[in-house]
């Protein structure tokens, strides 16, 4: 199934210095994969990048502009750092170059940003951070697509990253030692169970349903975003699958690890060797297993979740 769901307006160049040749060209359509983490984000995003010549011949544009030459992942984190600092003039310089970036492509109909962490720092961001990216809406039509996931399993995958991610003041439950029986009530976690808060608070910023939310379950994330940008060839080749959840027993050595008094690099480096050894024992017979206490209180926190899911996108779990 395929979705065709950009169309066209006039762009208002009115006050804007930075568009030149997008003068009197049609609005191009903006799809802002926003996450949710652990649902093929990074396997999305590495595709988008590798295809960017391909993409664009398609007049799909996937932006260089804000992607860190030296970063180990092909996404737009500018949008979130700049955001969660409320730096207001470093978000415009950065949305001024992808305009400039966009107006050397006049064949460009649909453009692609991706960043996870707006959904996982979206109860961060202040008011008038969010503001400004609602504002992107003057140069584009704007659609936020979110990918959700079936509530428990996304739970545990969560988990199994957090376990794994360096300590962090902004994520308390990063490099964790505790079992997910302690880390399900941390705000910081729980919150990101709350799929129908972010999809309404979203919308409301915005002042219109701009919302796509599909299912992760459904389809592969590659498949899933050829329907979305209108593409109804195959591009490339399949790529594998990349930040792959912990097993049962990868996820105890981490935490023991994370129980130890050592420096990050150090860290990094045994943690590194978990992955390692963790893809040579496999999971058959390891997958981690949520208890009755974690399912029950996934249930409570997602209940109302699942509901306005199923109402409103026909997405649900058996």
């Amino acid at each position: 199934m395929y979705f065709h769901i950009f169309r066209r307006k006039k762009i208002s160049t009115k006050g804007i210095i930075v568009l030149g040749k997008l003068n009197n060209l049609v609005k191009p359509r903006l799809i802002l994969h926003v996450g949710t983490p652990k649902t093929g984000t990074t396997t999305l995003q590495f595709f988008l990048h590798q295809y960017h010549q391909t993409l664009s011949d398609l007049g799909i544009l996937y932006p260089s502009a804000g992607i860190q030459p030296q970063g180990n992942k092909p996404k737009h984190q500018w949008i979130v750092n700049d955001l969660l600092s409320g730096d207001e003039t470093r978000f415009l310089a950065n949305q001024k170059l992808l305009l400039a970036e966009l107006s050397s492509h006049l064949h460009i109909h649909m453009v692609v940003l991706s960043v996870e962490g707006i959904y996982n720092r979206w109860w961060d961001f202040s008011d008038a951070a969010k503001s400004l990216l609602s504002k992107m809406g003057q140069f584009f039509e704007v659609t936020v697509w979110v990918v959700f996931r079936e509530p428990l399993s996304f739970a545990q995958s969560l988990y199994g990253q957090a376990v794994k991610n360096p300590k962090s003041p902004r994520f308390p439950f990063c490099g964790t030692s505790d079992p997910l029986e302690m880390v399900i009530d941390d705000p910081s976690f729980s919150r990101n169970l709350r799929y129908a808060d972010f999809v309404r608070s979203v919308e409301s910023l915005f002042g219109s349903p701009v919302v796509l939310a599909t299912k992760y379950e459904a389809a592969d994330i590659i498949d899933q975003a050829m329907g979305i940008l209108g593409i109804d060839q195959r591009i490339g080749q399949p790529l594998e699958k990349k930040n792959l959840s912990l097993s049962e027993i990868g996820l105890e050595m981490a935490r023991r690890i994370n129980r130890l008094n050592i420096d990050s690099i150090e860290r990094e480096r045994y943690i590194d060797t978990i992955r390692e050894l963790d893809g040579l024992i496999g999971k058959e017979d390891n997958e981690h297993q949520a208890s009755d206490e974690v399912k029950s209180r996934v249930h409570e926190l997602a209940k109302e979740s699942r509901e306005y899911l199923k109402g409103r996108y026909n997405i649900a779990w058996d």
